[in-house]
C-alpha cells in the first residue's frame, strides 16, 4: 500500500476513483498526482498513531509506512510530542508541568527576596 492506498482505504472524500473535494478544476486525487492535500494532512496523517483493530493487526504498520512515505515526499516533519524538563507530557500552550511551574515560581521568589535583602 502507498499513500494513495491509504487514501483509497481511509479518506472520506475519495469516491468514484476521485476526490469529491475538488471543484470543477478536476476530479483527480491530489495525493495520486503527487501533490500535497490539506485534508490528508489534517485527517489522515494522525491515523498513523491510532491502534489497529484486532481483526487487522498489521494495519497500524501500513499506516505508519504510508504516512512516512507522504512526509518524505513532501518534506514534512512528524509532530514531536512535547514534554517538560522533568519528562512529564505537556498540554498545548504549556511551558512547564504543574510541579515544575511551582518549583520555578518558588526559585524566582527566593531569588527576588535575596536580591532585595542584599540591596537594603
Amino acid at each position: 500500500m502507498s499513500a494513495f492506498g491509504l487514501v483509497q482505504r481511509e479518506c472520506a472524500n475519495f469516491a468514484f476513483n476521485g476526490c469529491t473535494m475538488r471543484d470543477s478544476t478536476g476530479n483527480d486525487c491530489l495525493v495520486r498526482d503527487g501533490e500535497r492535500c490539506d485534508y490528508f494532512e489534517r485527517c489522515l496523517l494522525p491515523l498513523e498513531n491510532q491502534a489497529s483493530p484486532p481483526a487487522e493487526p498489521k494495519l497500524q504498520a501500513q499506516r505508519k509506512r504510508d504516512c512516512g512515505e507522504y512526509r518524505d515526499r513532501h518534506l514534512l516533519r512528524a509532530e514531536a510530542e512535547r514534554s517538560c524538563e522533568c519528562g512529564a507530557p505537556l498540554a498545548k500552550r504549556q511551558r512547564f508541568c504543574t510541579a515544575c511551574k511551582t518549583k520555578k515560581r518558588r526559585e524566582t521568589y527566593r531569588a527576588t527576596k535575596k536580591k532585595a535583602a542584599f540591596h537594603s
